[in-house]
């Protein structure tokens, strides 16, 4: 239903991961060979986001990386 609804809502792309751990996506498609920062959210949110201030806090903070 939640896939639905947000290809409805213009979703570009929507991973089943039924069965699955959380971040099971993250190894088991092409991001698990990004090398930069990105957003990850958990699969049943939809949330709108100010990805701009979320970069701007990101700079301040000297661009942080988790390993």
């Amino acid at each position: 239903m939640l896939a639905q609804h947000v290809i409805e809502h213009g979703a570009s792309t929507v991973f089943n991961t039924e069965g699955k751990s959380n971040c099971w996506w993250v190894y088991n498609t092409l991001l698990k060979s990004m090398d930069e920062p990105m957003f990850v959210l958990t699969c049943d949110n939809v949330v709108d986001l100010d990805f701009a201030v979320l970069e701007e806090n990101y700079l301040s903070l000297n661009s942080p990386r988790v390993c």
